[in-house]
């Protein structure tokens, strides 16, 4: 009974260093005392002391110094779910390879394995979540489709259990499952409108709280056609989540290329305001003038979903945006267009890319820094041959003036509350009046928006020097 003594001792120490993280400790009868270093003077270091793993068990290795090539030493594991799969007598430096079985209980567990003398914890910590609500994206990285992007909103329980519903190429569908001890998920998503879809899925369920990772869903889902990320993370709320990430945002959608006239050249903008149990509301317009606006909650990580049918449910936009209050907002955003014979702008349809890239945004009338200063406002893309660039000064009291006056007859106006815009100009290649709207973000030095052709999308810019 000396080992199993001093195994008692070892693990109430090593375990303290794990609390609340391990569960009963399981230690088999004493087989032999054998396990002790065979050579008086040996001394053996071990790369580690313990190592944790989910209720779904898994393999480790322990590797083991010696001071001496001719000491001999064993290891020997003391619980009956813990295995040691490689040798378990050495001389010299060893290596233990060890299994630790599937736990279906789903409860915390220590096992003990003797390596060298000193006790080595296999902590399989139990399976624990809180239930939520997880809203997520779907993206296709290497080929990004309307068929292949989407949405998913996910309830889990306690258990592991969970109820789904996965939105993708504008197609809702819903179905159920549960997270095994590892919190892994395979399911198989069908559909009267769409072919099977096998989603696999990983619950992030032992990570650290400050780890990015933590309360988050990853997965793939394929169809034999497409290969697509799921990327999804928990709910804010109101009690238990505080929303760190709450505030006003304003933002812009940059064109991948203003000089490509197959896709459109404007910028797209709007407002997101984020409540304090991560509640969101979205408003603005893409870079065609298609309005857009959103309420999905963001996540306890900061990460706010943005996907969005359009065009009659035929065509999306899709993003997985990482928002801050004390650091610019940058994301990548697909946006997918079907042929459309009917539609003066872009009839042939289009598959293309935004930069979105905003931030908190303090308006001046609350105390934030005013949008004023000289700098240049650009007209360009929309039919036009040749881009128009004119001269601005906006005051702080709100007047503005453009110069040098011409025949393009440049107009500008400024909601200094909420740092939106709108102005006309003439457009040379029609000869007719047209309107254009933006909005300014972060640091109020730039501004930017669209304007609308006869066939497409042109792009508005200003930038200031405060």
């Amino acid at each position: 009974m000396k080992i199993i003594k001093l195994l008692a001792v070892a693990v109430a120490v090593l375990a303290g260093q794990s609390a609340g993280t391990n569960g009963a400790v399981l230690i088999a009868d004493d087989p032999s005392p054998a396990v002790e270093p065979s050579d008086i003077g040996c001394n053996f270091e071990l790369d580690a002391t313990s190592a944790h793993f989910t209720t779904a068990g898994g393999t480790g290795a322990v590797t083991v110094a010696s001071s001496a090539t001719n000491c001999s030493w064993s290891a020997t594991s003391y619980s009956p779910f813990v295995t040691v799969t490689s040798a378990t007598n050495f001389t010299g430096d060893g290596v233990v390879i060890y299994s630790v079985a599937d736990n279906t209980n789903r409860v915390g567990f220590t096992g003990v394995i003797l390596i060298a003398g000193q006790p080595f914890l296999a902590i399989q910590d139990a399976f624990s979540v809180k239930r939520g609500t997880y809203n997520g994206v779907i993206i296709q990285t290497n080929a990004p489709s309307n068929a292949s992007s989407g949405s998913i909103k996910l309830k889990l329980s306690e258990r592991g259990t969970f109820t789904a519903s996965l939105t993708l190429g504008g197609v809702r569908t819903s179905f159920k499952g549960k997270f095994d001890g590892g919190g892994n998920s395979t399911n198989t998503v069908t559909s009267k409108q769409l072919d099977p879809q096998h989603l696999l899925m990983q619950l992030s369920i032992f990570t650290a709280s400050n780890d990015s990772t933590a309360n988050s869903i990853t997965g793939v889902l394929s169809n034999g056609t497409f290969t697509s990320a799921l990327m999804a993370g928990v709910a804010s709320s109101d009690r238990t989540n505080r929303c760190l990430v709450r505030g006003n945002y304003t933002f812009i959608l940059a064109p991948a290329d203003r000089n490509n006239p197959t896709v459109p050249q404007g910028y797209g903008f709007g407002t997101l305001d984020v409540q304090r149990n991560g509640q969101t509301r979205m408003t603005g317009s893409l870079g065609d003038g298609t309005a857009i606006s959103l309420n999905v909650q963001a996540s306890l990580d900061g990460n706010w979903p943005l996907y969005k049918t359009l065009y009659k449910n035929q065509g999306s936009c899709v993003g997985w945006v990482t928002l801050s209050t004390n650091s610019p907002v940058s994301s990548s955003v697909d946006w997918f267009k079907p042929p459309m014979p009917g539609d003066r702008l872009y009839p042939a349809g289009f598959t293309t890319s935004a930069a979105l890239d905003g931030g908190i945004f303090v308006s001046p009338v609350s105390g934030g820094p005013a949008i004023a200063g000289t700098g240049t406002l650009t007209l360009g893309g929309g039919g036009l041959a040749a881009n128009i660039v004119k001269n601005v000064l906006i005051e702080t009291n709100g007047t503005i003036t453009v110069s040098p006056p011409g025949n393009d007859k440049v107009t500008l106006t400024i909601n200094m509350a909420t740092g939106e815009f709108g102005g006309s100009f003439l457009h040379p290649a029609i000869n007719q009046t047209s309107r254009f709207a933006g909005q300014f973000v972060q640091t109020n030095t730039f501004g930017a928006g669209f304007f609308l052709g006869t066939d497409r999308s042109g792009f508005v810019t200003i930038e200031l020097t405060p």
